[in-house]
């Protein structure tokens, strides 16, 4: 790590650190179900059938400047905001998935809504975005096992990241999930500064 992005990194976590106040918040298709980010997983749902949970996926009661008000009022200072869980739907505008938010009944970018809310009231905002897709091949199960699919799952794990922070720039943290099966070599994070 060169000494330059060492003293990037070490401002960055102090600016976290000093926030000390915000709020975190899970969303996604499996919010249809109301039970959890890893409904798919754990209850074993068919794709296809987890799939069909887009079109009831309407967001209705998703109102991004209530939720900044509400952190305002609570004197946070910033928003983590889940762009993509596990189960690889996102939730915003995208040209690498149609399994997105935009695509979906909601048809509606709600990380755009979210950022541009936030901004507005002046609180900081985070991404958290899973390096993992349970939904997508080769995932990291398959990355683990076999060269040829760890190069393509690695360069699709990146290409997410530039379009997050391509759309969404400036933003405050990135937080990524799904750190197993790699360590930061494996996951090449250097990369991903």
């Amino acid at each position: 790590m060169s000494a330059e992005y060492g003293q990037l990194r070490t401002q960055a976590l102090h600016r976290f650190t000093s926030a000390r106040y915000g709020m975190f918040i899970h969303y996604g298709l499996y919010s249809v179900l109301g039970r959890g980010e890893w409904a798919l997983n754990r209850e074993k749902i068919p794709l296809a059938e987890y799939r069909q949970l887009t079109q009831q996926f309407t967001a209705e009661k998703f109102d991004a400047e209530a939720i900044c008000d509400l952190a305002v009022r609570a004197r946070m200072r910033y928003l983590i905001f889940a762009t993509m869980h596990h189960e690889g739907f996102r939730l915003y505008d995208t040209s690498l998935s149609e399994f997105n938010s935009v695509k979906s009944a909601a048809n509606r970018d709600l990380v755009a809504e979210l950022v541009t809310a936030a901004r507005a009231c002046g609180l900081g905002i985070g991404l958290y975005h899973s390096l993992n897709s349970w939904t997508e091949e080769p995932d990291a199960v398959m990355a683990l096992e076999n060269a040829a699919a760890y190069k393509v799952f690695i360069g699709r794990v990146h290409e997410r990241i530039r379009e997050l922070v391509t759309r969404f720039n400036p933003i405050d943290v990135l937080w990524y999930d799904g750190w197993w099966p790699f360590n930061a070599d494996g996951w090449q994070a250097t990369r991903m500064k």
